[in-house]
């Protein structure tokens, strides 16, 4: 297969302003969301993260949606915002899967009311966002942290709606792989496939850049080097490290490229369940 690569090609490449990466850095939130001042804090997460919240170190009135499905729905993202507008919140904290984080985006940037979640599906259609916004994730696969796409199921026809906005990218992600090493081994290998798909329909993808190709292929080694052992020993510090970064690469990919979706066809990797 010949893949374009002319380094002239206009691309654009968005990624949160702050990213903290490494054991011990969720320890940060909380004294950046204090710099910050904010004091109504709103954490969407599932119910493995949610038991976890305290470990964010949230200054303030911290309130909580813990029960993100594994693949939300609309409903499930209509529950998620009503709860957030309840409290009134002047951060929106995304802590768990790729799903978590997506819908966390979704409410941040649909919180004041402005518009409807069918009005804004495709790309740039949100107006606007009044609340921080930060990412935190549990699992390595997604890199929904650094990325500005959400995913929710129309549970009627079943087919994805999916967001892209400028506006849903995170003040801050922070990716401490201590995070990931209670993950179980099949969600870990899961979730350390849907990595490695997303840097190798990066790399492969007709809108594939060089710019883009550094990131897709140290990720697809770092998927080599550490999934096994990862999978095999959960409390294999380096290898938690190896698949968070791997994650963070795939996510990074996803922005300007995105998967071979974006060609108008799916290609032959099945898509990975977003844990």
């Amino acid at each position: 297969m010949t893949k374009t690569t002319g380094l002239a090609r206009a691309i654009e490449l968005l990624r949160p302003p702050i990213i903290e990466f490494g054991t011990g850095t969720l320890a940060k939130l909380g004294d950046w969301a204090r710099a910050k001042g904010y004091q109504r804090p709103f954490v969407v997460a599932g119910s493995s993260a949610a038991a976890r919240v305290g470990m964010l170190g949230l200054p303030g009135d911290v309130g909580v949606f813990g029960t993100v499905a594994p693949e939300p729905d609309i409903p499930n993202f209509e529950a998620t915002l009503a709860a957030a507008r309840a409290h009134k919140p002047d951060l929106i904290v995304g802590f768990g899967g790729g799903s978590p984080m997506d819908v966390a985006k979704l409410v941040a940037a649909l919180l004041d009311g402005g518009q409807t979640l069918a009005e804004v599906v495709g790309p740039e259609k949100v107006a606007g966002r009044r609340v921080g916004l930060a990412q935190v994730p549990t699992t390595a696969g997604t890199g929904s942290e650094v990325g500005t796409r959400a995913l929710v199921t129309d549970p009627v026809s079943r087919n994805k709606w999916a967001v892209q906005s400028r506006f849903m990218l995170a003040d801050i992600a922070i990716i401490d792989p201590e995070m990931t090493a209670t993950v179980p081994a099949r969600v870990t290998a899961e979730t350390g496939v849907d990595a490695m798909a997303h840097c190798v329909e990066a790399f492969t993808n007709i809108k594939a850049h060089p710019i883009i190709d550094g990131y897709a292929l140290e990720g697809v080694r770092l998927v080599g080097r550490y999934l096994a052992r990862a999978v095999q020993n959960g409390a294999d510090h380096e290898a938690r490290a190896g698949m968070a970064l791997a994650s963070l690469y795939g996510g990074l990919c996803l922005g300007p490229v995105n998967t071979a979706d974006g060609r108008g066809e799916r290609g032959d990797l099945p898509a990975c369940p977003r844990l």
